[in-house]
């Protein structure tokens, strides 16, 4: 496994504990043992060494070995090992019958994690980092999973697509059968692959696949709510700022941005300034209208992805003498406290609600894997505050 994947985990693992939500005791056995694993499965690659411990039982242990999940699934211990570990060299069909005799002796690949039977694996949560909005995601899953004895193990990708497929590759060979994807480029195919080796993935965000269920903030009408109450006020260029981590949203924020130009009877190629940010958080927004600035482009509002970012520009605007609202208007998403308590507007996204029902959606999922998938789209609220009155 290349250095930087390895070393991303190892950051992960760091952000487990301080994600509120998710914290966990170190003395919680599952939870450290599921930790040392994937640090294992990081640091050595799951190595045919590492993979032969698997089949041993600790001292005294009398629990489900690798042997008694080979015979269940009438395959070879080795076919079992494949599974866990290169499920691209087994068929389809194989892979679903080793899954499926995996949870039905309650077995996980690692001696000191095995769950008791019956008992839902831990899932696993892919996210593009730990700001403020998805901590509200994850608050909502565990919120969902915290009366049923699953546990969350968490990644975050910083939008990097090495990253994603590494998270995701330890994940698998950790026997993860279900997983909360965040939406992005191209996770819509990575999903449907994932759910035709046997897993159960429910996407956080929009989707466009009929294999897949979802849950997402109504991000159409974030962006049309925003454009509507900027043309409302007279504004006439708007910058829309971009999280060059999030390519599919983007995409969506500006289709929904440009038909609310239009159907204000506005030309959107005169209103509207598509803006790039160089980073994520304040210091993107700090950055993207430093840049702005600096290149005298003239716009008399500014559109951020998230409240973070929304905070930065505002920051940068001020220390350069722009007055907000009076020159230039701001306005974020996610309704955050730091949003609130600086006085920037911005729109509410349920995200805790949409952490919640994906992981009721995952739930259901690995009671009844031919239960009907489902797309849900959450209502947002526009919250106007003093950046832009």
């Amino acid at each position: 496994m290349p250095c930087r994947t390895r070393s991303f985990i190892v950051e992960s693992l760091s952000l487990l504990g301080t994600v509120r939500g998710l914290r966990r005791s170190p003395r919680d056995p599952l939870r450290l043992a599921m930790l040392v694993e994937l640090f294992q499965v990081c640091k050595d690659g799951l190595s045919n060494d590492h993979v032969q411990q698997e089949s041993e039982t600790m001292a005294g242990d009398t629990t489900t070995s690798i042997a008694d999940v080979a015979k269940h699934a009438r395959v070879s211990v080795g076919t079992v090992s494949n599974a866990l570990n290169h499920p691209e060299r087994v068929s389809t069909s194989t892979l679903r019958r080793v899954r499926a005799a995996i949870d039905e002796l309650g077995w996980t690949p690692s001696g000191r994690a095995r769950k008791a039977p019956g008992r839902l694996e831990t899932i696993g949560v892919v996210l593009v980092d730990a700001s403020s909005s998805r901590a509200a995601v994850l608050e909502g899953v565990q919120e969902r999973i915290g009366r049923t004895g699953v546990e969350a193990l968490t990644a975050f990708t910083d939008g990097d697509d090495e990253r994603l497929l590494g998270a995701l590759n330890a994940f698998e060979r950790l026997g993860m059968h279900s997983i909360i994807l965040e939406s992005g480029e191209g996770t819509d195919q990575l999903a449907e692959s994932l759910t035709s080796r046997g897993m159960a993935v429910v996407i956080a965000g929009a989707s466009a696949s009929r294999r897949l269920s979802a849950a997402a903030a109504d991000d159409d009408a974030a962006s049309r709510l925003t454009i509507e109450h900027l043309l409302a006020n007279g504004r006439r260029r708007i910058v829309l700022a971009q999280d060059a981590r999030e390519p599919a949203r983007s995409a969506r924020r500006t289709s929904a941005s440009r038909k609310a130009v239009v159907d204000a009877g506005l030309d959107p190629d005169a209103v509207l300034i598509e803006h790039l940010l160089p980073a994520g958080g304040a210091a993107g927004g700090r950055a993207g209208s430093d840049f702005l600035l600096d290149r005298r482009v003239q716009f008399d509002a500014l559109v951020l992805p998230d409240d973070s970012s929304a905070i930065g520009a505002w920051q940068s605007l001020v220390d350069q003498g722009r007055t907000v609202p009076g020159d230039v208007a701001v306005i974020g998403c996610g309704d955050s406290a730091e949003s609130a308590a600086v006085g920037i507007s911005t729109v509410r996204m349920p995200l805790h609600a949409v952490g919640y029902q994906c992981a009721d959606m995952l739930l259901t999922q690995r009671r009844d894997p031919r239960s009907a998938r489902v797309k849900q789209v959450l209502p947002v609220e526009l919250v106007i505050r003093g950046s832009s009155r």
